[in-house]
């Protein structure tokens, strides 16, 4: 597709959470170091907390799941509990320095179309920020499930942007997100992407044909081209 903008034609629009809609590009390392613990507790393994480390860590890899083996746990049932706790964690922090919404949010109000909100972050964190901080403004919020599969269609895989198109009932539609693999997971669903421009990605170079906006106050200006 195309990545010429026809603000009127976009049937939706969808964002991604973190570093777009609020502060933070990923949920805190101390959130999934307790919540790891959490899960270890709860599943009754017996791992002293000096080798808790690999257990800890933000992302899924084969250390943490041979650690879950050595330890007697299926590496699937750890990560879907720890998914939990993370959730709880961090949901607990949404709306509270640094998880708070960007100001210029506020050009949401301003737009007509149906918004969906698509993160790689768990879905219960990504339901929980559109409805404590964005009442009422998301038609479709999508996260990751709480699974091994789940986390695995992480963009730039275009997984969580079909289904909150499918969702949507929506075939052209602009996702804005602050990465390249955003722009890339957009383009792998047959839509428009734009990079949304803040701070601490504005040495990020796009290819000359790419869309962008500096903040979200000048989205009704890229729409309107």
């Amino acid at each position: 597709m195309s990545n010429t903008v026809d603000g009127p034609a976009y049937e939706a629009l969808l964002f991604d959470m973190d570093g777009v809609l609020i502060r933070g590009r990923a949920t805190l390392t101390a959130v999934y170091e307790a919540a790891a613990d959490d899960a270890l507790d709860e599943l009754g393994a017996e791992v002293p907390p000096a080798e808790r480390g690999p257990f800890r860590q933000p992302q899924f890899g084969e250390t943490m799941a041979a650690r879950c083996r050595e330890a007697g746990l299926d590496p699937g049932t750890f990560w879907t509990t720890r998914e939990r706790f993370a959730s709880e964690r961090a949901n607990a922090r949404i709306g509270s320095p640094p998880r708070t919404r960007f100001e210029d949010t506020a050009v949401l109000a301003d737009l007509s179309k149906p918004l969906a909100v698509v993160s790689n972050n768990r879905a219960a964190t990504v339901e929980h920020v559109a409805a404590d901080l964005f009442p009422g403004r998301f038609t479709v919020a999508v996260g990751r499930d709480p699974t091994l599969e789940g986390y695995h269609r992480r963009k730039p895989d275009p997984h969580y942007i079909k289904r909150a198109l499918d969702r949507l009932g929506a075939d052209h539609a602009l996702y804005l997100g602050d990465r390249k693999k955003d722009l890339l997971a957009a383009r792998r669903a047959g839509i428009d992407g734009a990079l949304v421009r803040r701070e601490f990605n504005r040495e990020v170079t796009l290819e000359g044909s790419a869309l962008e906006v500096d903040g979200l106050r000048g989205l009704p200006a890229l729409l309107e081209r």
